[in-house]
């Protein structure tokens, strides 16, 4: 969490200073005919383009992404069962060697597919694994999980066929 924190920082104190700054003069064939619209200050302004309210709007864009990914770094408790991928939702085909796995498909659409290729970390009794997810689990309620066998198989046996599992997102 205090890794996203940092970041969004950072890319704020990068990005606000550009979008912040006056665009460039327009060219000088330009020049005559648009220079009533130059500010007392001698910046370019345009009355097409509000760079406050552009951003305005990059920053609550990235205030409400940051708080879905913190919101979904939470951790989840669930049913972990297996399954075979294959052509999964994220549009990547996937085999039963791979450690992937498919998150619950309200959790999937809620954020519009945004958690394809995002690694989880699983947990049961004292062991855990790392998967990417690949694709979406209609039958996996609110905080399931279907693994691939060999995601599976890192916390038990197959022949187990459910867990009860904690998860969350890295």
């Amino acid at each position: 969490m205090y890794k996203l924190t940092w970041m969004f920082f950072a890319f704020i104190s990068l990005v606000l200073p550009v979008l912040s700054s006056p665009a460039p003069m327009p060219a000088p064939e330009e020049h005559h005919e648009l220079q009533a619209r130059m500010t007392n200050s001698g910046t370019w302004y345009s009355p097409e383009f509000d760079w406050t309210y552009a951003a305005n709007q990059l920053v609550e864009a990235m205030t409400k992404n940051l708080y879905d990914r913190i919101r979904i770094a939470e951790s989840h408790y669930g049913r972990g069962t297996w399954y075979y991928p294959g052509l999964g939702n994220c549009g990547w085909n996937n085999n039963a060697q791979e450690l992937v796995v498919a998150i619950p498909k309200t959790l999937y659409d809620r954020n519009g597919g945004r958690n394809c290729g995002q690694m989880v970390q699983i947990s049961y009794q004292g062991k855990s694994v790392q998967a990417k997810t690949v694709d979406s689990c209609p039958g996996c309620g609110t905080d399931g999980l279907d693994m691939s066998p060999a995601t599976f198989e890192h916390l038990a046996p197959l022949s187990v066929g459910v867990l009860q599992i904690e998860w969350h997102f890295m």
